[in-house]
């Protein structure tokens, strides 16, 4: 008597995996198990009723596979803790190892953004303090290892994000906006709004603070930036509204800056075109599919067909109450949103142009919700989201290969930062193409990649050895 929905939950050694409920008896496969050589407790229960369940201690002996020596894991035990002493900043924290059959000498090597801590191998599981770090507020690996074994290892990616410690760190831009519609001044000129996205930029005006707008240095007439300096509302006047293309520079600080080509249409003050309210048009909402997050929650793909966008401002798309924004770029446009409820009901999507008033669309039933997506990171359909990243060779002496492949963006972004949390690179990759990226400039070590493409971003790591 299983129950009607839900899956079946089965947890071996502590490794939990969720299945379909396909009917007693059910044979399903794990695989990627340790290979510890000790006896292993098994529990199975449903997800829709936890209290239906079993547990049977010891119920088979894991092999050992010939496994001499072996990591089974790394864990963060509480917060990692800045400590400034005489004027150098730094953090520590405490992991807690597990291994299985260590070597007889040696040391427990903790490697952190490249940097060895060697400590002596007291039994498992051993806790060890790591000090010294660098706070570069960035997503950190850990890999403990054995000098005398360095191939028995373990590797956790993106463990914890370092904390910054209030340590200056550089400014980033990341992107560009018009925050609304250009508006005529009485000279014929116009002024203009942006809206800049990015991590820690001044929070008040820089003295090398520039913009550049169609060519022409634009005078600021309003600075405006968030707490945090994740966002800034910059406004210019006098500029010439001439009804061209304009492209925008903007420099917030020091080698801060960001350059987006054709970013929207001047007007033409004292003859106005006819209201774009009149010209723009939606032609058609589609759904690509959905994916699961695996937090009760899931993304979807959405594809908006329109003529005659307006210049600037953004697109808004409300599905089942619930609001996102995303930069315009062109039709077909893919827009992704994530963190949707999966609750299995009909989706209502409204999608307007934040710009005009009536350039809008309406789809009452676009699409269906996932009804759980507690576990399961694909739709029945098994579409995907975002993109995939291949980088190879990993480490290499110099030059990286990256293979970027989805349907669903047309560039990517990849910025590169050294182990000190600065910025050292920057290059584009085009859809379903590889690109080269080249550290050979760089001195040895390991490098951060943080890979945007529209809503998704991922981090990879790759080592620099020479």
């Amino acid at each position: 008597n299983p129950p009607a929905g839900g899956t079946l939950d089965v947890t071996v050694d502590g490794v939990m995996q969720s299945f379909p409920i396909t009917g007693s008896p059910q044979v399903v496969n794990f695989f990627g198990l340790p290979p510890t050589g000790a006896p292993v407790t098994v529990e199975a229960k449903f997800s829709d009723d936890r209290d239906c369940k079993l547990r049977v201690e010891g119920l088979y002996d894991a092999p050992d596979c010939g496994i001499v020596c072996m990591v089974q894991d790394i864990a963060l035990d509480g917060e990692p803790v800045c400590v400034e002493d005489r004027g150098n900043t730094t953090y520590k924290l405490n992991l807690n190892v597990s291994y299985m059959n260590p070597p007889a000498s040696g040391s427990l090597r903790i490697s952190i953004n490249g940097t060895h801590h060697d400590f002596p191998i007291t039994g498992s599981p051993q806790m060890v303090m790591v000090e010294g770090l660098v706070p570069t507020g960035l997503p950190t690996d850990v890999t403990a290892s054995f000098t005398a074994n360095p191939n028995c290892m373990r590797t956790e990616v993106d463990m914890f994000t370092a904390p910054d410690c209030n340590v200056a760190q550089p400014c980033d831009l990341f992107d560009i906006q018009l925050a609304d519609r250009p508006q005529c001044q009485p000279d014929d000129t116009y002024s203009a709004c942006f809206m800049l996205t990015g991590l820690r930029m001044p929070l008040t005006p820089d003295p090398n603070l520039m913009v550049i707008i169609g060519g022409e240095m634009a005078q600021v007439s309003s600075y405006q930036s968030s707490q945090n300096g994740s966002s800034l509302l910059i406004c210019v006047q006098g500029l010439r509204a001439d009804g061209r293309s304009k492209d925008v520079f903007i420099k917030v600080a020091d080698q801060c800056t960001k350059f987006v080509s054709r970013l929207y249409t001047a007007p033409v003050c004292g003859n106005p075109d006819e209201d774009p309210d009149d010209r723009c048009d939606i032609t058609s909402l589609t759904s690509l599919g959905t994916q699961c997050d695996g937090n009760g929650t899931y993304g979807v793909s959405l594809q908006l067909r329109y003529n005659d966008p307006p210049a600037f401002g953004q697109i808004a798309v409300e599905i089942n109450g619930q609001w996102t924004y995303h930069p315009i770029t062109g039709s077909p446009q893919t827009i992704v949103v994530n963190n949707l409820p999966a609750n299995g009901q009909n989706a209502r999507v409204f999608a307007k142009f934040t710009a005009v008033s009536g350039c809008t669309i309406y789809e009452r039933n676009l699409y269906r919700a996932p009804a759980n997506c507690r576990n399961n990171r694909m739709n029945p359909a098994g579409s995907t989201l975002g993109f995939d990243i291949a980088i190879f060779p990993n480490p290499s002496s110099g030059q990286f290969n990256i293979l970027a492949t989805s349907k669903t963006f047309n560039k990517l972004e990849v910025t590169v930062y050294n182990g000190l949390g600065q910025r050292v690179k920057s290059i584009q990759i085009e859809e379903n193409q590889s690109s080269i990226l080249d550290l050979s400039d760089q001195p040895e070590g390991v490098y951060t990649l943080r890979m945007q493409a529209d809503d998704y971003v991922k981090i990879r790591k790759v080592q620099l050895v020479k």
